[in-house]
């Protein structure tokens, strides 16, 4: 490590924002990285570090082990760790020989995170019951996750929703529940593979907070949710409350499925009252009644975005 002076600060976890918090809590020694900083679980408290070669170092020596420039892989799995936990780290064609890793592949990143982890052994499990292609590689990346790093065509990168769906359902009948999983985009090569592994990590911390229900969260379809994420946490309940204050009685089951099949179907009112089994008019009824309670519209685009936004935002935990 260099003799210039790191930038550290050990604070407790309750004085972390919620979603930063949360994403600690549901992995305790799971790493965040956001807005140039590492955030690490280290004996109750939480370690912040700077998100470069030397906070990585530190990072490692905390953990007993050698500093991210000392560790030499031996395998394709210890590569890709060392490449994740280290961004500047770029591996010799010596180092590529010995790991029989290509570099010139494209990969995608798909993270599954066991949100109640019990005594298994996670990454084990995966080697039992997942249908693995030749050239996969599994990592553990804290407690409860593991990554499945995945050679993919273009063609073949839709198709791991389906794969991440069957394989959590498969674990679900093993007995073994609440599994999620993030998907990142395809990454070009080995140096951009990163990027894959923080967009999985993203996706799965994003998808929890809006779509509970859900297993498998997409990187590249959870826009609008991340454009949500980009407001601070004091205004979305501010926005909230513009339309729904703290006294308004909560809007009934019927309503919301409603409102969703509405807005599933493109705000189509024959389309989505027949997928509801309504007559036309019933459905323009429960319309005319959100607007009288709520003074939006949902038949203008304009009102239905500011509803959705606001739902959205009133059902985070």
């Amino acid at each position: 490590m260099s003799g210039k002076k790191l930038m550290t600060e050990i604070i407790g976890i309750d004085e972390l924002p919620d979603d930063l918090r949360r994403s600690l809590m549901i992995s305790p020694e799971h790493r965040v990285t956001r807005d140039g900083s590492v955030y690490v679980m280290h004996e109750q408290k939480v370690v912040i570090l700077p998100d470069s070669q030397e906070g990585y170092d530190f990072l490692c020596l905390l953990k007993g082990g050698q500093t991210a420039s000392e560790a030499v892989p031996e395998n394709s799995g210890d590569l890709f760790r060392k490449m994740l936990d280290d961004p500047a780290y770029r591996p010799d064609f010596s180092t590529l020989r010995k790991c029989m890793v290509n570099p010139d592949i494209q990969r995608c990143a798909v993270l599954f995170r066991a949100c109640h982890p019990d005594e298994k052994d996670f990454l084990q499990i995966f080697r039992d019951i997942a249908p693995l292609e030749k050239k996969d590689i599994l990592i553990r990346t804290g407690p409860s996750d593991v990554l499945l790093i995945r050679e993919i065509s273009d063609t073949e990168e839709e198709e791991l929703a389906d794969y991440a769906e069957a394989l959590i359902g498969t674990l679900e009948s093993e007995g073994i529940p609440g599994i999620k999983a993030g998907i990142g985009q395809a990454a070009a090569d080995l140096f951009s593979f990163r990027n894959s592994f923080l967009q999985a990590a993203g996706a799965l911390e994003t998808g929890i907070q809006y779509h509970r229900n859900d297993s498998v969260f997409v990187y590249g379809r959870l826009t609008f949710e991340r454009i949500l994420e980009c407001i601070p946490r004091e205004k979305q309940a501010e926005i909230v409350r513009m339309i729904f204050p703290e006294n308004a009685q909560p809007l009934s089951e019927e309503i919301l499925e409603t409102v969703r099949v509405f807005f599933l179907n493109d705000l189509n009112l024959t389309a989505a009252s027949k997928q509801l089994f309504i007559h036309r008019n019933t459905l323009n009824y429960r319309l005319d009644k959100i607007k009288k309670d709520y003074g939006l519209d949902l038949r203008s685009f304009t009102d239905a975005a500011v509803f959705k936004i606001i739902t959205e935002l009133s059902e985070k935990p």
